[in-house]
């Protein structure tokens, strides 16, 4: 049916279930027609569900790392010859975090594929993060993260902002998947890194830094490496290294 009515120069048009939902849009693509599936979603799930979901297979540390209040899922997603326009998608865990995006994706099976989304990130308890990150690390209450990403074919940027306490860190880069070439500008005003990291000796950074290269292998003749940091404030223990320059390049295996 969905190969006649496309065939017909008619539009199919669901709700992206399994099932009839399916065929129609199985064989309106048959036919080279036009289809546009609608999902307006809102759910919750918990922690009971996946361990009925799983039998057996969470183990006691998960259990102990997993939130015990339900993860509600909202999502306002519309798809149209090969374009998602999602205008909201939204994770939230009462007092825990919550998460939302919404933006477009544009040619999602086509090599040139590209992207714009916006999200924003709130964390209000972070003790069950902390469980996940270990000893080694402190995310702090209020901790939060807003920006964009952005994709082209195999190039990804982002222009995000950390904020954590007092602190905050902007970061303005992008990652080409392809030749695996890297650019950032991050630049941080007052962030905690010694509360983070956990260590008391660390001041918090004001900084600037400079970064672009190739490559991910520093021991590889072909990844190259140019670094710069401008310090405007920053101390260990009772050692100033506040207004400090730093410079590091790396080429054919040599830095």
């Amino acid at each position: 049916l969905g190969y006649r009515l496309a065939s017909a120069g008619m539009t199919v048009v669901s709700g992206g279930a399994r099932g009839c939902d399916f065929y129609a849009h199985s064989g309106a693509l048959k036919a080279n027609g036009k289809g546009v599936v609608i999902l307006q979603a809102e759910g919750a799930l918990s922690y009971r569900d996946l361990d009925t979901a799983m039998p057996g297979m969470l183990t006691k540390e998960a259990k102990g790392v997993i939130p015990q209040a339900p993860l509600n899922i909202t999502a306002d997603i519309v798809g149209e010859d090969g374009t998602l326009k999602i205008k909201t998608v939204s994770l939230q865990a009462k007092n825990r975090f919550s998460l939302s995006a919404s933006g477009t994706v544009t040619g999602i099976t086509e090599p040139g594929r590209k992207g714009n989304l916006k999200y924003s990130l709130k964390i209000q308890n972070t003790r069950f993060l902390n469980s996940l990150t270990g000893e080694s690390v402190n995310i702090p209450y209020g901790t939060s993260a807003q920006g964009n990403v952005s994709f082209v074919r195999d190039r990804y940027s982002t222009n995000s902002t950390l904020r954590a306490l007092k602190g905050r860190v902007n970061i303005n880069g992008s990652y080409n998947t392809g030749n695996e070439s890297y650019t950032a500008k991050i630049k941080s005003q007052q962030f905690p890194l010694g509360t983070i990291l956990k260590i008391d000796s660390l001041h918090n950074l004001t900084a600037q830094f400079n970064i672009k290269g190739r490559g991910t292998d520093v021991f590889s003749k072909s990844t190259t490496l140019h670094a710069e940091a401008e310090i405007e404030k920053f101390g260990i223990s009772g050692y100033d290294l506040s207004n400090v320059n730093l410079q590091a390049d790396l080429k054919r295996g040599k830095g």
